[in-house]
């Protein structure tokens, strides 16, 4: 790849990529990780799309059909903004504060197979893989799930005259789970920022990492709006209107 293209993939380090961002950008892209505007996806994790394209453009959109369509992904707790359960890392500034744990964020966004680059990277995806309990952070271009060692292997070896390996972020829903799920659903009065108080129904609950503890994602039954507000077992409980 040329230089432009390497730059274009973002193999800043987290000092740089902090270093470029507005303290309101920072702030925002940092948050994403545990909370993404109405609460739905707060996990982000590492996915690759092993695919072959005559450039990096049609591998490109192959990644982003995988992702969209992958066996496995997770369905939404409830309606929202964001469609996709994903977002490709080569349209992400902020890769390495979304995946700053693992050595993914210091890699390329896409990496042609057949170069050194792309043998460490199928090292990278065996490592980060469980095949043993059947789940893989790598699909084909159809989203199939590719389920062993060999299966990666293999299929990037079949297409490595013009293949890719494209890397993604993969989103999960968070909230229900971890002892929350009774409270997904229930219709309870707290302080609407538009309304004051009025019935809202708890939508999901996330965990707020700078205040190390739970938020309830409310939406307000007046005027539709979703905010953050009280964890349902909190003193609005006692105000319970109806369960789920």
């Amino acid at each position: 790849m040329n230089e432009s293209k390497d730059n274009r993939t973002g193999t800043d380090n987290k000092e740089t990529v902090q270093a470029m961002l507005t303290d309101s950008e920072l702030s925002q892209l940092h948050s994403q990780r545990y909370f993404s505007g109405d609460g739905t996806w707060t996990e982000a994790h590492v996915i690759v799309a092993i695919v072959d394209g005559a450039n990096d453009d049609i591998a490109l959109s192959k990644a982003a059909a995988a992702f969209k369509n992958r066996e496995d992904k997770p369905d939404p707790l409830f309606a929202h903004d964001k469609e996709d359960t994903y977002d490709l890392a080569i349209g992400l500034e902020s890769l390495p504060l979304a995946i700053s744990e693992t050595p993914w964020s210091s890699r390329n966004a896409i990496i042609e197979l057949g170069t050194d680059e792309a043998a460490d990277a199928l090292d990278l995806i065996v490592a980060d893989s469980n095949f043993e309990e059947g789940t893989s952070i790598a699909y084909n271009e159809w989203g199939k799930q590719l389920a062993s060692e060999s299966a990666v292997r293999s299929h990037a070896t079949s297409i490595e005259e013009n293949g890719w390996i494209v890397v993604g972020v993969g989103l999960k829903p968070t909230g229900a789970g971890d002892g929350n799920e009774q409270y997904i659903g229930e219709t309870i009065e707290v302080h609407c920022p538009n309304c004051g108080p009025q019935p809202a129904e708890c939508k999901n609950i996330v965990y707020e990492e700078r205040h190390d503890g739970h938020n309830g994602i409310w939406e307000c039954s007046n005027c539709d709006d979703v905010f953050r507000g009280p964890h349902p077992r909190g003193p609005s409980r006692q105000e319970l209107i109806k369960d789920k």
